[in-house]
């Protein structure tokens, strides 16, 4: 016989996390130690790109300077310092000056770098937004790039100069990751690029809330951030109640190896009232008010930012202590 949803005695004594019931259990162990990780999407071609990280401007800017005329002096003003190059009398190409404009510029520049097409001068910043202009016989212009060369190149950028993090791309999205566990920075988008939070997971980890694997680590354990994390193979459970790891009143500790409910019955934390008939979802993605608190069970996707979990199934719920009582059978 089903168990119903109205609550008893035995529901009103449920602790988020804890296990409900003899029978069968999968448990398994990972690190709370979910290094913390954000996006940077870029958002428009052919525009400066800037991220700042510890308060520190990264912009990836491309500006061209293009040779008009031979045999003629040239000058480029690049943040504010005037390149020049003359032929003193030499009999010189467009090329042949570009060349030597290229050289000036990366001799005296240490915020940008200048490389050569046919008579142009490609220049790319290295931090900071450049300044690029042509004063004598030349042309400057916004370099043509897609968001993708934007990315990676913002990606050459930050791994040269941040020390602490690393940065790689996926097409036009950056993912930046810290290279200590437990550890953190800042990240604002300030031109042509948005952030989002990725996994933050550097604190402790409540009881009763639903794990994934990390996708950088598949040895530590992280709240959930992508619907692939509850739908995946990276699914792992609900994290357990016990008193026999070290843990806090507000769940495992950053670093602590976690205990998670793969298989079995477990009090797990609900968003919302739910019955035995419903679906099980898990919160990945925040969504206002009321809707905060990743690896939470709800009822439907709300809008894309929860996701279904397989192998999951409604027993009873307490709407006393906001608990669901759910019996679990992940795929081992």
């Amino acid at each position: 016989m089903a168990r119903q949803t109205s609550v008893d005695t035995y529901a009103n004594k449920a602790t988020a996390g804890m296990r409900s019931s003899n029978g069968n259990y999968f448990i398994d162990t990972k690190v709370n130690g979910s290094v913390k990780k954000d996006t940077v999407t870029v958002t428009a071609a052919d525009l400066a790109t800037t991220a700042t990280i510890n308060g520190t401007c990264y912009t990836y800017d491309s500006k061209t300077v293009t040779v008009t005329g031979a045999n003629l002096s040239t000058t480029a003003t690049v943040n504010g310092t005037a390149y020049n190059v003359n032929s003193g009398g030499a009999t010189l190409t467009k090329t042949e000056i570009a060349t030597l404009l290229v050289a000036a510029i990366n001799l005296g520049e240490t915020l940008a770098v200048a490389s050569l097409v046919g008579a142009t001068c490609v220049i790319k910043s290295v931090v900071g937004t450049i300044t690029v202009v042509g004063t004598a016989n030349c042309s400057v212009a916004q370099t043509s790039q897609t968001t993708t060369v934007i990315a990676n190149g913002l990606v050459v950028i930050l791994n040269a100069q941040e020390s602490g993090i690393t940065a790689t791309s996926d097409a036009a999205i950056i993912t930046i990751v810290s290279d200590t566990v437990g550890t953190t920075y800042t990240l604002a988008a300030t031109t042509n690029c948005t952030t989002a939070v990725v996994n933050a997971n550097a604190a402790a980890i409540a009881f009763g809330l639903f794990v994934s694997s990390d996708a950088n680590d598949e040895d530590m354990a992280m709240l959930p951030s992508v619907a692939a994390d509850v739908t995946s193979r990276r699914a792992l459970g609900f994290s357990e109640f016990t008193q026999t790891r070290e843990q806090s009143d507000e769940g495992w500790k950053i670093n602590a190896d976690i205990n998670y409910v793969r298989r079995g019955t477990i009090w797990a934390v609900a968003e919302e009232a739910i019955l035995i008939s419903d679906t099980v979802y898990i919160r990945h993605t925040a969504n206002g008010t009321g809707k905060t608190v990743i690896g939470i069970v709800r009822t439907d996707d709300d809008s894309s930012t929860a996701a279904a979990l397989a192998g999951c199934s409604v027993l009873q719920y307490d709407a006393t202590t906001g608990l669901v009582e759910l019996d679990v059978n992940l795929p081992a």
